[in-house]
């Protein structure tokens, strides 16, 4: 079973965050809050089926959010967990998917997904729409970072951005090897508002390239010139 990190600041969230939590088909071995001040009075309404622990953190970022988290994993040994973002969506099959992952490639290390469904101000797009999925990548969006470890290098803190990425960058030079599982049962939202990557929709799709739209349109991935141009 896999043990959920979650870096929790948005109150509003919570409800459909527990929403998702319980409805998973591979329930986690445990679910650690890790929240700031302002967040920390939902603790109490954790329902009874999850196995929760609650943290608290100043409100300095998710790197540092996410390394309260780990810490407190080490003290039970050793085991597999997932970064889940309060602000995206994972779809009730997510934590099957990724057991079954890192069951079947033990090759692997990190886990998580490429982006490929994401929803902008401009609407829901499917970004890397020739990619074959599941394959082995580096390209590991932020929300899905996963671990068959805890003892793996700490999220850097002190980062304004870029902490996730600085995590798998450590990772990779230690030689370990990442896995994206299917392209389905994760969405990842750009449209609320505090986002530590901020970035514009434009940049965004800079980052990960060519979508298709829901009216079947491709949207080819922005020029250097248009991305220089909305900084």
């Amino acid at each position: 079973m896999i043990d959920v990190v979650i870096p929790f600041s948005r109150p509003s969230r919570f409800d459909e965050l527990m929403r998702q939590l319980c409805s998973q088909t591979c329930k986690p071995s445990r679910v650690v809050m890790v929240a700031n001040g302002a967040a920390l009075r939902f603790h109490r309404s954790t329902p009874d089926s999850l196995r929760t622990a609650w943290m608290s953190t100043k409100p300095s970022g998710p790197a540092e959010a996410m390394n309260v988290g780990l810490e407190y994993l080490r003290e039970f040994g050793d085991s597999p967990w997932t970064k889940w973002d309060d602000d995206d969506e994972y779809g009730s099959d997510y934590l099957e998917e990724l057991q079954q992952a890192m069951e079947q490639h033990p090759e692997c290390t990190m886990f998580g997904k490429r982006c490929h469904f994401a929803r902008l101000a401009t609407g829901l797009h499917m970004f890397n729409p020739d990619v074959a999925y599941p394959h082995e990548t580096q390209l590991l969006v932020g929300p899905t970072l996963s671990c068959r470890t805890v003892h793996c290098p700490d999220f850097p803190e002190g980062l304004h951005q870029g902490s996730d990425q600085a995590w798998r960058d450590a990772c990779t030079a230690r030689g370990w090897r990442g896995w994206s599982t299917g392209p389905d049962n994760f969405v990842y939202d750009r449209t609320g508002p505090d986002h530590v990557w901020r970035a514009t929709d434009v940049q965004v799709r800079g980052t990960f390239g060519d979508a298709l739209l829901p009216d079947g349109s491709l949207l080819q991935r922005p020029t250097h010139q248009e991305i220089l141009a909305d900084l």
